[in-house]
């Protein structure tokens, strides 16, 4: 796995996110890639095969844990910013990008471990 290349997909993906915060009608494909965690690239990826080698591995288990945290929160975010409760709507984005550091630094553990694996061979 690349994690450099999951890493920015994953920051991409946030700068889309925040994009539909300001639309006024968010699709429901929109919605549902926003709020499930198994239909981005990452989630997919933490779904699938490719994952076993690491399946012993807090870490692995800790990136599931707030990647699906992650688009909770999102889901959650969207909702209360089409109510219009900007003060929920403040700690929620603070949430988000604090699970999403978190992501992120899960990922470079992994990819630390990945790295320490390969050297020792």
């Amino acid at each position: 796995m690349d994690f450099k290349q999951e890493i920015d997909r994953h920051l991409g993906w946030i700068e889309t996110v925040a994009s539909l915060f300001g639309k006024e009608e968010v699709t429901q494909q929109a919605r549902q890639e926003l709020a499930q965690h198994d239909r981005c690239a990452l989630g997919q990826w933490l779904h699938s095969e490719e994952t076993a080698r690491w399946k012993e591995l807090p870490e692995l288990e800790q990136l599931k844990r707030d990647h699906e945290a992650f688009h909770k929160i999102a889901g959650e975010l969207l909702l209360v910013l089409e109510a219009g409760d900007e003060t929920k709507a403040v700690a929620l984005q603070q949430a988000l990008i604090q699970k999403s550091q978190k992501v992120i630094g899960n990922l470079h553990l992994l990819e630390e471990k990945e790295q320490a694996a390969k050297e020792e061979k």
